[in-house]
């Protein structure tokens, strides 16, 4: 029953989607997709009729189903983005100034890579926030 649910999260990283409810008896139940193992699976159109049905369901009863952020919703990834912001620019300063050392470059495709990863889903975080905000979701 939906009385039972207090909260839902559903995040999409990198491929792998995961749908949790959290009881109000303090279990949790999460529902995880990866695209690569499961392409035919639909946890999308499940995550979206279940929002629609909480969010009706929220306006009939006094106790409502409350969405749980994401990681990346969170202040502390908004601190952590700007750390690597600042990281990066100071790294390409430094590979600017002083060059990389043969056989490195490695590494810095790594760290390029890894901080420009984490700053993509940080971004689409805030896209997805923004948006749900105009929708009134």
């Amino acid at each position: 029953m939906l009385a039972d649910i207090a909260s839902f999260h559903y995040q999409e990283f990198n491929g792998n989607k995961t749908f949790r409810l959290r009881l109000r008896s303090g279990q949790k139940v999460t529902l995880a997709h990866n695209d690569t193992f499961c392409p035919a699976d639909d946890i999308v159109a499940l995550a979206a009729d279940f929002r629609k049905q909480a969010a009706d369901f929220s306006t009939d009863r006094s106790v409502g189903i409350t969405r749980e952020k994401t990681f990346f919703e969170k202040p502390v990834a908004s601190v952590v983005g700007w750390l690597i912001v600042a990281g990066l620019c100071y790294f390409s300063w430094h590979l600017l100034t002083h060059g990389v050392k043969d056989g490195k470059w490695g590494s810095v495709f790594m760290i390029y890579g890894n901080g420009l990863t984490y700053l993509g889903a940080w971004f689409a975080a805030r896209q997805n926030k923004a948006e749900a905000s105009g929708a009134n979701d």
